[in-house]
């Protein structure tokens, strides 16, 4: 039996379409209700869940509509995301952040935006099918430059504020593929494996023989230790057992064996502030620690006695606890300084491990060995200098790469982050205004994520996304945050003055065809175009050039050589400045080209020329790529030369892109502009 209800909906659909239903709604004068669309990722298939997700704010929008509100309903696309990256990855065969630098960040990027729109239909098609109304004719779209003006706009007034600060975040990292991992991915790859813990035993200082007893599943964390932390309120006891003392929490006293002593009773308050030595001498681990706040026991909460000893050691740089715990120290010594005046030092985030998983130059004895190959070689050492008081085998989960099958690291990343913390007060009290369905979502999962609100990492060291529009001094750390494009064109970015000239009238401009590279005949410049160029040459000579470089196409060539014969300084010839590749389009005409890219006659000659940054000539180019080499171009030449007049000599489309990326315009703009050129 056939399904009536797709024709129902077809004719409900077609009824909306034919009456601008939608559009209607957005006419009425009730006032506005404020709708933001959570964009999805279009090179994702639409899944049953975002039926659902969609449903629900359907719902509410209509609901607000039938009340007599105008319901703007702006669609969105997020473009920008590690998931895009990595789909990109797989298409060119990319197995890590060193091989897409290779490959060329620019390339890499061109080819994460062309995925992003790969199931864009589906996702118009569902959206259109399941009765979702959604402006999807002007959406809003992450990557677009009006988007993350918007963006830098923000970041600027929320560090105009002081909320804006870099950082340490300690995150779940692949050495191998050299980025973090979200919670989901982390969740992908964990198993069940057996290695070695230990219990070390780290020297008090000044007091003979006597030792904090710590138990750690990473050795390869310990020379990066800079403090060991216990809970104030758990009771610890000091024993004697073979002409040494350990302190360690009662509770765990079963681990040392048989045969000892407890010679005294401590509450874990007791022990704060007590200082201890390091495990390795300087020959093994050179660490500069010179005035710093370090090997110092301080109290945390978290610290248990369900496993270990209940002291745990501390390296800020492989452990979010452990970096939560020194930041808090670290800001509790500020405070203190401030009010009584002091110049404590802080404690030191020691970062021993490069990206690579591999010790660095300041661990001699285990430099450039790969931390989980080093644990064997640092327990043998720890026991062959007495401070090693067993080893255990100890079964656990623990997380590798699901992409690459390599352990994963907990490792410290520089990070910019938004002190949310500094608004706490005012994040809760604006919950409490909130109409959450369900109710319990207010003081529950999101309350209590408010509760333990952490600062906002928002930077990620990937390559498709937003740029933080922050530049920091190497050398005395002044801070620029640019708020707009009108704030960047402001700053000086090279000390070149750059002249662009386009060649003169050719012949493949009178008649209109496409010439360019390779020149499939010789198309030299008229007698109408040498003349106008032999005009502006005294105008040139006015602007005191010291360097000419030319595209080598024979028309841009014989323009740069008529200007050159009246300043006499040379040309230098650079392929990256010809003309767009036209592909097999090379010596057609013209109109030829725009029925390639406009076959059924419908577009405007605006959409033409916009869709041609997406669509390549057939073999060729697209605008996209044009730009792409002028950015290299450009970059390029700002290395070799500082405060030179420099005349570009060049074609039509490479010079809008050059005008594009100095006047960082948009492609509409840059159409727009076009016929100034």
């Amino acid at each position: 039996m056939e399904s009536i209800f797709p024709k129902i909906e077809e004719k409900i659909i077609k009824f909306w379409k034919d009456n601008r239903i939608f559009g209607k709604s957005l006419e009425k004068k009730g006032g506005d209700f404020v709708f933001y669309e959570g964009p999805p990722t279009a090179n994702g298939k639409p899944g049953v869940h975002h039926v659902l997700a969609r449903t629900f704010k359907d719902v509410i929008c209509r609901y607000q509509t039938m009340k007599g509100k105008r319901v703007l309903r702006k669609a969105g696309w997020d473009v920008h995301s590690l998931p895009v990256e990595l789909e990109v990855e797989k298409q060119l065969g990319l197995k890590d952040k060193k091989k897409i630098e290779e490959y060329g960040i620019a390339k890499f990027n061109q080819e994460c935006k062309k995925s992003v729109w790969k199931y864009a239909t589906e996702w118009k098609d569902l959206t259109e099918r399941i009765g979702y109304w959604l402006d999807l004719e002007n959406p809003y779209v992450t990557s677009d430059p009006y988007y993350m003006e918007s963006v830098f706009n923000i970041i600027k007034r929320i560090w105009g504020k002081g909320l804006l600060y870099q950082g340490y975040k300690v995150v779940p990292y692949c050495p191998r593929c050299g980025t973090g991992l979200s919670s989901h991915e982390v969740a992908q790859g964990y198993k069940t494996i057996k290695e070695d813990s230990i219990y070390v035993k780290f020297p008090v200082k000044n007091e003979k023989n006597t030792y904090l007893l710590v138990w750690t599943t990473t050795p390869w964390t310990l020379p990066s230790n800079v403090a060991i932390a216990v809970n104030p309120k758990i009771d610890y006891i000091k024993i004697k057992k073979d002409e040494e003392f350990l302190i360690l929490a009662k509770q765990r006293q079963a681990i040392l064996g048989e045969n000892f002593e407890v010679v005294e009773k401590l509450r874990g308050k007791d022990l704060i502030g007590l200082n201890y030595n390091p495990l390795f001498d300087k020959g093994v681990v050179s660490i500069e620690t010179e005035g710093k706040n370090i090997y110092q026991i301080l109290s945390a909460d978290f610290v248990t006695t369900e496993e270990g000893t209940g002291l745990v050691h501390i390296a800020p740089a492989f452990g979010q606890d452990d970096m939560e715990l020194i930041k808090a120290q670290n800001e509790k010594s500020k405070t203190q300084n401030k009010r009584k005046s002091n110049n404590t030092s802080e404690f030191p985030i020691l970062l021993t491990v490069d990206e690579a998983g591999k010790f660095k130059s300041e661990v001699k004895e285990w430099a450039g060995l790969f931390v989980k190959d080093a644990d064997p070689l640092i327990i043998k050492h720890l026991a062959q200098e007495g401070l090693l008081f067993k080893v255990e085998r100890y079964e656990h989960e623990y997380p590798f790469c699901w992409r690459c099958d390599t352990p994963l690291l907990y490792y410290a990343k520089k990070s910019w982050f938004i002190k949310t913390t500094d608004i706490k007060k005012n994040l809760i009290a604006n919950n409490q205004k909130i109409n959450w369905v369900p109710s319990h979502i207010k003081d529950g999962r999101f309350g209590e994520w408010l509760n333990d609100l952490k600062d906002w990492a928002i930077s990620r060291e990937r390559y498709w996304g937003t740029p933080l529009p922050i530049w920091k001094c190497q050398n005395c750390d002044e801070e620029i945050v640019i708020g707009s494009r009108d704030d960047l064109k402001k700053k000086k970015t090279t000390t070149n003055k750059y002249f662009v000239l386009r060649h003169g009238e050719a012949f493949s401009n009178a008649e209109n065809f496409f010439s360019s590279w390779p020149e499939l005949k010789k198309v030299p410049l008229t007698p109408k175009g040498e003349a106008s160029i032999e005009q502006i040459t005294s105008t040139i000579k006015g602007k005191k050039i010291d360097i000419i470089i030319s595209s080598d196409i024979l028309r841009a060539s014989q323009t740069a050589q008529i200007v050159n014969k009246e300043l006499g300084i040379g040309i230098i010839y650079d392929e990256r400045l010809r003309e767009n590749n036209t592909g097999s389009l090379n010596g057609n005409s013209v109109e030829e080209g725009e029925k390639y890219f406009n076959p059924e006659n419908k577009l405007t000659y605006e959409q033409i020329i916009l869709s041609k940054f997406k669509n390549s000539f057939p073999g060729g180019e697209n605008y996209s790529d044009i730009k792409l080499r002028m950015i290299d171009f450009i970059n390029d030449i700002n290395k070799k030369y500082e405060n030179k007049n420099i005349l570009i000599v060049s074609h039509e489309v490479p010079i809008m892109m050059l005008e594009s990326i100095f006047s960082g315009w948009t492609n509409k703009e840059a159409v727009e502009r076009r016929e100034e050129i």
